[in-house]
């Protein structure tokens, strides 16, 4: 992964499966949330990923937003400005990996990272999916 522009893209683009043709406006929470998180981490930061039912513009009044955050390291320090950031948001749930954890995903959750994910920061490359999956064979867990 590399550490990409400092800027937070100006819309949402959906990628992979078939939602990749789908482009809209970014929300002005999620930038504001982005550039928080970009100044605060810095080079820490590897990238940050919105998924979830508002990134796929399928939000109801309960949901909620989903951020990935990608650090090159997870250390304590990075975990307390996180939390800081989010301290008066509810409204947020954030995964916190860092790019080896991610490497080491668990076949069986990786869908989520193929799938509606919008790239805000950085750059992502999703824990590929098992052969297995492809042949129908990981499907009904």
């Amino acid at each position: 992964m590399s550490t990409g522009t400092r800027k937070v893209r100006n819309s949402a683009d959906i990628v992979a499966g078939d939602l990749r043709s789908q482009r809209r406006p970014l929300p002005d929470e999620v930038r504001e949330v982005a550039d928080r998180l970009i100044a605060a981490l810095g080079d820490n930061l590897a990238a940050l990923l919105w998924h979830g039912s508002w990134a796929r513009g399928e939000q109801t009044a309960e949901s909620d937003h989903d951020l990935i955050i990608v650090l090159r390291q997870v250390n304590d320090d990075l975990i307390l400005v996180i939390q800081g950031l989010f301290a008066d948001r509810s409204d947020w749930s954030t995964y916190i990996k860092s790019e080896q954890e991610l490497r080491q995903y668990p076949v069986t959750g990786r869908v989520q990272f193929q799938f509606g994910l919008v790239p805000l920061y950085g750059e992502f490359e999703a824990p590929p999916l098992s052969p297995q999956w492809f042949t129908g064979r990981e499907r009904s867990i």
